[in-house]
């Protein structure tokens, strides 16, 4: 994310939060207009072994771009 702001010349502020991934990304997502998340393509999305990014973009009160890899 860091690499592709800088080809566009933005400035980005990365944020390290501890507890529920996905609850303290939401809480976040609260205080932003925007949340860039990823996903790994063959991640499923159970309940024992929840897809975090998924959860996340599905929960987010704001616009949130979703990258999937490997």
């Amino acid at each position: 994310v860091e690499g592709v702001a800088r080809l566009y010349g933005l400035d980005v502020t990365l944020r390290k939060v501890e507890g529920n991934p996905v609850r303290a990304a939401v809480e976040e997502a609260s205080k932003h207009q925007l949340v860039v998340a990823a996903r790994r393509r063959s991640q499923p999305d159970t309940y024992f072994r929840p897809d975090v990014g998924l959860r996340i973009a599905l929960q987010s009160p704001c616009s949130t771009i979703l990258f999937s890899f490997g």
